[in-house]
């Protein structure tokens, strides 16, 4: 008789030739292409949802966390006045997590272009680390035109469509006044955009900059900052580096800390909720189609059985009858996670594409911006992801072939033969 290796490569080819066959019945054909197309259909789904998820999360990370303050650190003495930042600063560079550090002054401000008016908040900025960090959402002008002393100030696109203004208009900005013991108090200034800044959400409608610098001298605090912002090198272990930071900062001070997972944090919790749900989704859809399969050998069984019965009078065990039938049902779960994951994946690669192009036929906007903190759906495919939705649809598929295999192996020659 066979050895092991040759009795798996037997199985495995006689099931190749059962699925390959005419069915007599062709009800069964149509269950066995419907569970593969389901099974399909369901890796897809997941692969693009999961993709979907982790786009968000990526531009959350590269887009948003690049341009607010990741860790913001504010005083609550001396009317907000920070003096020693650059000592503190100093200390808060040696926290592991930390990747720099850097001083800022925060501002509310009223844009004002005609008639046409837009309350902002501005922060000043170093020019230097600005540069750095935002340069590629830059539109209109070169970010190195951003100078100190310069009267120059960089808005969100939102807010220069807003104003109806441009790259190289001047804009009339009340700022607060000098003496910050007076809330009536305020300033006139004329600045110049020398920027606009896409990031494509509802921070182009928020956010404005201007030099460092030159906030300073708007609000007379000499060399002070209002603000100390900082970024990490992995924005979501904030927490640590909060304690990490209060127990840094001097104690004769009472201190305001804030990290982006105070304003921006639900959408991380909405991100892995749905991610969790689509994974429920995934074992129902695909559990479903793999009820298919069981259905479909079930079927292939009975009207099989004489060609099980020839294979037992020709010395066939019962434990190879049963992996035939285990390879037989594996051919489907095997061909519909192999094509739903190749469907999947070239849909999620090209999903911004798809849905802009759909947005603009249909002239119906998927993603509100002034709702969601971008206006297009993001995609990025992570292959473990792919490889996991894959592997449980081939095992669930796997699964369903137990019952209707043994079955199989059950098969009575004499009975089957005589009928």
């Amino acid at each position: 008789m066979f050895n092991r290796r040759k009795r798996e490569i037997y199985s495995l080819w006689i099931a190749f030739r059962f699925s390959r066959s005419k069915q007599k019945n062709t009800m069964i054909s149509f269950i066995s292409l419907s569970s593969i197309i389901g099974i399909s259909l369901g890796v897809a789904i997941i692969i693009i949802g999961l993709s979907t998820m982790n786009g968000f999360k990526k531009e959350l990370q590269t887009r948003i966390l690049n341009v607010i303050p990741q860790v913001s650190i504010s005083s609550l003495d001396n009317g907000g006045s920070i003096n020693d930042w650059s000592k503190i600063s100093d200390n808060l560079s040696n926290i592991p997590n930390v990747q720099s550090v850097t001083p800022s002054v925060n501002l509310f401000a009223l844009l004002i272009n005609g008639s046409k008016s837009k309350g902002v908040a501005i922060r000043g900025v170093d020019t230097n680390s600005f540069s750095t960090n935002i340069k590629k959402y830059i539109i209109g002008n070169d970010i190195q035109k951003f100078e100190n002393n310069e009267n120059d100030i960089i808005i969100g696109q939102g807010i220069a469509k807003k104003l109806n203004v441009k790259v190289g208009d001047e804009l009339s900005v009340y700022l607060p006044g000098k003496d910050r013991q007076n809330i009536n108090s305020y300033q006139i200034k004329t600045l110049k955009v020398s920027g606009l800044i896409k990031l494509s959400g509802e921070f182009d409608d928020l956010l404005a900059f201007i030099p460092l610098v030159d906030a300073q001298k708007y609000l007379d605090l000499n060399n002070a900052v209002n603000n100390i912002e900082l970024k990490l090198k992995d924005p979501f272990e904030v927490e640590q580096v909060l304690k990490q930071v209060s127990e840094k900062l001097p104690t004769n001070q009472s201190w305001s800390l804030r990290s982006w997972k105070n304003q921006y944090g639900y959408f991380i919790k909405d991100i892995n909720l749905v991610k969790t749900i689509m994974y429920i989704v995934m074992f129902l859809i695909i559990g479903v189609a793999c009820f298919n399969i069981t259905s479909t050998l079930m079927m292939s069984v009975k009207d099989r059985e004489g060609d099980i019965a020839i294979l037992k009078t020709m010395g066939a065990s019962k434990a190879l009858i049963y992996r035939i039938f285990i390879w037989y049902g594996f051919f489907s779960g095997l061909i519909g996670a192999l094509f739903g994951s190749l469907v999947g994946v070239f849909i999620a690669l090209n999903l911004t594409y798809i849905t802009n192009f759909l947005q603009n036929i249909t002239g119906v906007t998927l993603l509100n911006q002034s709702i969601y903190f971008i206006d297009f759906i993001p995609s990025q495919v992570d292959f473990y992801d792919v490889t996991l939705v894959s592997f449980t649809a081939i095992m669930l598929s796997l699964v369903s072939t137990f019952f209707p295999a043994k079955k199989a192996s059950q098969v009575n020659p004499a009975i089957a033969l005589s009928g």
